[in-house]
C-alpha cells in the first residue's frame, strides 16, 4: 500500500499518520527533482520541452510544494526563525512567520498542513500519478525514437 493510500484509509494512529505525511511531502520533492533531472538530460530536444511542461503542470497542481519540503527538511532552521522563507520575509520588512506541521482528517479527506501551505492527499496522489505516468511515457517514447505526444 502506498503512503497516500495508507493516509486515505484512515486506520492509522496519529503518529503513523504524521510519519506517512512527512514521508509523502519529502517524496514529492524527490519526484520533482527526478523529473527535472530527466529534462536536463534531454536538453535541446522535444523531450526536454515535454518534461518541463509536465513538471510545470505538476507544480501548478501542487503550488508551494518545494517551499513546504524546505520547511520540513530544514525544520531546525525554521524552529529558530532562520529558515530561507523566514529570512526572505525579514528582508522584505515582515515578521518571520512560524511554520507548524499538522495532518487533519475530516471524513475521508486528509489534509497536510505545513505552515500556511495546505495539501489534500488525494490531490497529491493524483498529481504524482499523472507526473509519473507522463515521465514514464516520455521515457518509452525516447526509447522508440517517437516525438513526445504532447508536442506532436
Amino acid at each position: 500500500m502506498t503512503t497516500s493510500n495508507r493516509l486515505l484509509a484512515g486506520e492509522q494512529t496519529r503518529i503513523d499518520r504524521s510519519a506517512d505525511a512527512l514521508l509523502l511531502m519529502l517524496s514529492l520533492r524527490n519526484l520533482v527533482r527526478a523529473a527535472d533531472w530527466g529534462a536536463n538530460t534531454a536538453r535541446g530536444s522535444a523531450q526536454e520541452a515535454a518534461r518541463r511542461q509536465a513538471v510545470a503542470e505538476f507544480q501548478q497542481q501542487l503550488p508551494n510544494v518545494v517551499d513546504a519540503r524546505d520547511v520540513l527538511e530544514h525544520f531546525d532552521d525554521y524552529a529558530t526563525g532562520r529558515g530561507r522563507l523566514q529570512q526572505r520575509a525579514v528582508r522584505e520588512g515582515q515578521d518571520a512567520p512560524t511554520y507548524s506541521f499538522a495532518v487533519a482528517v475530516d471524513d475521508h479527506d486528509v489534509v497536510i498542513a505545513v505552515g500556511p501551505y495546505r495539501f489534500d492527499v488525494r490531490s497529491i496522489r493524483d498529481a504524482c500519478r499523472e507526473l509519473t505516468i507522463t515521465i514514464l511515457s516520455l521515457e518509452e517514447q525516447l526509447d522508440t525514437g517517437e516525438t513526445p505526444a504532447a508536442l506532436a
